[in-house]
């Protein structure tokens, strides 16, 4: 069974490149609208300004640097309000963008670096030595490495020393087929298991997706909004779908550097924000929460659903959908399938089973790794390693994680359930669950759990929450550990393998006892 969007297709442009797409056509009006906002000190780009600060990065990539079409171009870097110019300079060049989490040990950059093989290095004054290092390591010339900014620091080029005048850049041509099949954007997804691997995202791949994301978007965008940016550019969450549905809809966006709590609140008060995409969509949000969510902030409570792989987007929430704890609908010029995870039997409405995704979004492949690709890309399907099911609506709701899943004597538990349902608990702040190992049962659930401040709870409260409220099954066998926080990356996952190595060490510990 082949679900559909319940939007219908339309063309997708074939011949620009992202940078062309989104700003060639800017109406003189549209040119001195505020593109961009620094919340550090209220600095303010136009679309025209921000446009030709893209170009100036273009013309000096290609005349300073010298660099070849499609050579790679690193950066790694915190949110900055010219991160999103360099991208776009770098892809409007011809050249190929690859984008790192900042807080990458050293030795994770190099992984990186080395297998984009990049040719360059955009990165910011607190991990500039970092960056010297793994640019050394790998015989990048001091001379390609730049900073964000104009602080001067110990004589490397800031990016605005790279700047050559606008007026003369001569955009570079794209072929059909390089539009196509060559990699503009390189962003990295562990994608359903594995080593991060360089995802291979074109220039129609992108384009394609913000124009699928609009349409599920539009109704909720009006004249004189203005979003927040405060989600990691380097993710492509931030970079392929929040920033870039800004601009095709001509709206301010401000830029965050980092979350603080007190600056967070000031800035919504400050600039108006009336847009926010929040790490909270990086995991299922469980229905009560949605709901007193929605019951506190009088505002819509939306989710949507993507990967890297997708460019990153295939799902969203309707506005005029009421809240069910769905993750939406599919995007338009998309296809899925519901599969089993035993056969792979194509299920129907209201079954649970594997989301399979086809559509213009989906990624090229993996970078060096055609292994990968052909697991990850069947017969043209991307199988994306979540359990989901779909109503009679057309609306897909996440049961969880395909690798996830705990086998507890044979029954399938998912901790996102069991996660949403915990945090329905009065003193509970935060939590995660886990497989741990146990001979006989195979594994059984895990639960790590935040309090919140003032509150108190036992393990057997936490425990005897749950049972009351699910099969017997789903008991938490493996345990309840308090814990000062959930690890979770910089968009919002929670990292369960650094959990489950924490059980396999408690288990041990405790053995010995």
């Amino acid at each position: 069974m082949i679900f559909k969007s319940p939007f219908p297709d339309f063309p997708i442009p074939q011949h620009l490149d992202t940078v062309s797409f989104l700003f060639d056509n800017l109406t003189e009006v549209e040119k001195l609208k505020t593109a961009l906002i620094d919340q550090k000190n209220g600095l303010k780009l136009n679309y025209s300004e921000f446009v030709n600060k893209i170009n100036s990065i273009s013309n000096g990539l290609l005349k300073n640097l010298k660099l070849n079409k499609w050579d790679v171009v690193g950066i790694w870097s915190p949110n900055h309000i010219d991160y999103i110019s360099a991208v776009y300079g770098i892809v409007r060049a011809g050249l190929t963008v690859t984008t790192a989490n900042p807080s990458y040990h050293i030795d994770e950059i190099v992984y990186q670096l080395k297998d984009s093989n990049a040719k360059a290095l955009i990165t910011h004054k607190s991990i500039y030595k970092d960056a010297l290092n793994a640019a050394a390591m790998l015989n990048i010339p001091r001379e390609r490495i730049f900073i964000f900014g104009e602080e001067k620091i110990e004589n490397v080029n800031r990016l605005s020393d790279l700047f050559v005048n606008s007026s003369d850049f001569v955009k570079p041509n794209f072929s059909l087929e390089e539009l196509n099949s060559k990699p503009a954007f390189l962003m990295y997804s562990s994608g359903t298991t594995g080593r991060s691997k360089g995802v291979k995202t074109s220039h129609v791949n992108m384009i394609a997706n913000l124009l699928q994301a609009n349409v599920v978007e539009k109704s909720d965008v009006k004249e004189g909004d203005c979003f927040l940016g405060i989600l990691p550019i380097y993710h492509s969450y931030g970079l392929g779908y929040i920033l870039p549905g800004a601009f095709i809809n001509r709206i301010s966006i401000v830029i965050c550097e980092k979350f603080e709590l007190k600056s967070f609140l000031e800035t919504f008060e400050k600039y108006k924000i009336t847009k926010a995409h929040i790490v909270s969509s990086a995991a299922p949000l469980g229905l009560e929460i949605s709901k007193e969510l929605y019951r506190i902030l009088k505002v819509p409570v939306k989710q949507g659903y993507g990967m890297t792989e997708l460019s990153p987007n295939s799902h969203g929430t309707r506005s005029s959908h009421i809240v069910d704890g769905s993750f939406g609908v599919l995007a338009p010029n998309m296809r899925a399938r519901v599969v089993d995870v035993e056969t792979g039997k194509d299920l129907g409405y209201n079954q649970e089973g594997e989301l399979l995704l086809k559509g213009p979004n989906v990624m090229i492949g993996y970078l060096n790794n055609e292994k990968a690709t052909k697991e990850t890309i069947v017969d043209g399907w991307l199988h994306t390693g979540d359990i989901v099911k779909v109503d009679e609506g057309g609306n897909y709701f996440i049961v969880d994680r395909l690798k996830e899943l705990i086998k507890y004597k044979g029954f399938q538990v998912a901790p996102a359930e069991l996660e949403a349902l915990i945090l329905t608990h009065p003193a509970v702040a935060d939590t995660a669950v886990v497989p741990l190992e146990q001979e006989m049962a195979g594994e059984v659930p895990r639960a790590y759990v935040v309090l919140k401040p003032g509150f108190c709870a036992t393990e057997k409260d936490i425990k005897d929450f749950v049972s009351s409220r699910v099969a017997n099954f789903k008991s938490l066998r493996g345990g309840v550990v308090f814990v000062d926080v959930i690890p979770k990356s910089p968009s919002g996952k929670i990292l369960r393998r650094v959990l489950r190595l924490q059980a396999i060490e408690e288990t041990k510990v405790y053995s010995k006892l």
